[in-house]
């Protein structure tokens, strides 16, 4: 889905939640459009990121195997972008998002193969000759170098933010709509993000009845996280998923 039928949802969606505002989605004169943005104006708020990896201990991952019928238990990774207090301390770029951080939580081997795929996706979108990512891509400078409008881990803005919850498209990678969640970040929402994850291994399953539980049983459970979360608004979050 691309990123202008997205922002259609996303702004019907919040319209019919009662949070839509025309003062929120002003844009502000001081701050300029990061380069990612083309046209797009962003709002009032700086814009943070963060990641958390944290176990769903009622649902397992991989194949059960052996007599007793084990498997691992399910890793769920939420990125958040969030309205930020001013700062450029610790600004990132495009590939920061992808890195893997001990202090996020745990590096499993499916972590790990998820963030390949996530780079080969990356660099499909970016590539216009569509050729397959080689070790020398891998070290993807530019235009995944390219800043991007988050400051990792800023000091969340005052009070409570409004919560959208986004499920990637099919098996997309994870950062399919980041200008979507950058955007509505400085006009005060904050975006939880789910990434692909399958349920026996890291492609998510073909799209049908296991891959739409799978989505929303991730998007359950970041739901569940973020009461935790001090400046979420869990009173107001309009659910979002992507086709």
């Amino acid at each position: 889905m691309g990123l202008r039928a997205v922002l259609v949802i996303v702004v019907a969606a919040l319209a019919a939640s009662g949070q839509a505002e025309l003062s929120a989605v002003q844009a502000s004169p001081q701050r300029a459009s990061p380069s990612l943005w083309g046209d797009l104006r962003p709002g009032p708020h700086s814009v943070g990121h963060r990641v958390t990896r944290v176990f769903d201990p009622t649902r397992t991952f991989g194949a059960r195997v052996g007599a007793t019928g084990t498997s691992d238990v399910r890793l769920v990774t939420v990125h958040v972008w969030y309205p930020a207090s001013t700062s450029s301390a610790g600004s990132m770029v495009l590939q920061d998002y992808l890195a893997l951080n001990e202090t996020d939580g745990p590096i499993t081997p499916a972590v790990r193969q998820r963030r390949e795929l996530d780079l080969d996706g990356l660099w499909s979108d970016l590539c216009i000759c569509r050729a397959p990512r080689t070790g020398a891509d891998a070290r993807l400078t530019t235009p995944p170098g390219t800043p991007v409008a988050a400051v990792g881990s800023a000091t969340p803005a005052e009070g409570r933010h409004p919560v959208v919850v986004y499920s990637l498209g099919d098996d997309m990678h994870s950062l399919e709509n980041v200008v979507l969640w950058e955007y509505l970040a400085s006009h005060g929402y904050m975006v939880a993000v789910t990434p692909s994850m399958g349920h026996k291994e890291v492609p998510m399953e073909p799209i049908g009845l296991t891959a739409v539980e799978i989505r929303a049983r991730d998007m359950e459970f970041a739901l569940g996280w973020l009461r935790d979360v001090p400046f979420a608004d869990m009173d107001r979050w309009p659910p979002l998923a992507s086709a």
